[in-house]
């Protein structure tokens, strides 16, 4: 359904498309979880993340300005770079 609805990833349950823009998913309003507007009001938003398989997501909370500091392992970051070089 998630993919249907063209979801990448998601923060704090809250789940964001390819250019990091919250979906309008049918889930939106069932989740009990910050809003992505007071999300987004957060100074410093630090993720720390693991695994080639969520590149395409680390990529675009990146490019919707929802992580300001990255921390990860040295196997994802050779994929985003691969990502970005595309």
């Amino acid at each position: 359904m998630l993919k249907q609805e063209n979801v990448s990833g998601d923060i704090a349950l809250r789940f964001f498309d390819h250019d990091g823009q919250e979906c309008n998913t049918t889930l939106k309003e069932r989740m009990i979880s910050i809003s992505m507007e007071q999300f987004k009001k957060i100074d410093r938003k630090i993720s720390l993340v693991s695994g080639v398989s969520k590149a395409n997501a680390v990529l675009s909370a990146l490019k919707g300005g929802l992580v300001d500091v990255l921390i990860l392992d040295s196997n994802l970051a050779e994929a985003l770079l691969k990502l970005t070089q595309e």
